[in-house]
């Protein structure tokens, strides 16, 4: 299956969740541990924002288990933001998950849109790799 990018904000305050996280049983732990998707948890506003990448199945599993768990959330696909880059990472390694995801999906339309709407100089190197400038 595909991956794709999305935004789990968790509805609960961080120490709510850690409070949770400390109860939660082995068979719970395993679970967790047993979802194949790749996480970058970012405190924004009090709030922990999940960046979540895999496949459709990994993240319904992931949101089921949030489910399970009583943990509030709202799920968003933030796929098309990873692509047209309206949300970069600091992390390096989901820096390069999100890089890849690029390279997979990014069109030369696409980058052409940019081109019109920010300029030139807004290009990015997977923009030039994907118009050949590079």
């Amino acid at each position: 299956m595909k991956n794709q990018f999305y935004c789990i904000k968790i509805l609960d305050k961080p120490e709510v969740v850690h409070e949770m996280e400390s109860q939660m049983t082995s068979d719970q732990l395993e679970r967790a541990g047993d979802i194949d998707v790749s996480v970058l948890d970012v405190v924004i506003d009090g709030y922990i924002n999940s960046y979540v990448c895999g496949d459709m199945l990994s993240i319904n599993e992931m949101c089921g288990f949030l489910g399970d768990m009583g943990i509030k959330y709202h799920r968003s696909d933030i796929s098309d933001d990873i692509v047209l880059q309206n949300i970069t990472f600091d992390d390096d390694e989901f820096k390069e998950l999100a890089n890849e995801y690029i390279r997979e999906n990014l069109t030369s339309d696409m980058v052409l849109d940019k081109i019109n709407m920010k300029g030139i100089k807004s290009l990015t190197d997977i923009d030039k790799e994907v118009l050949s400038f590079a």
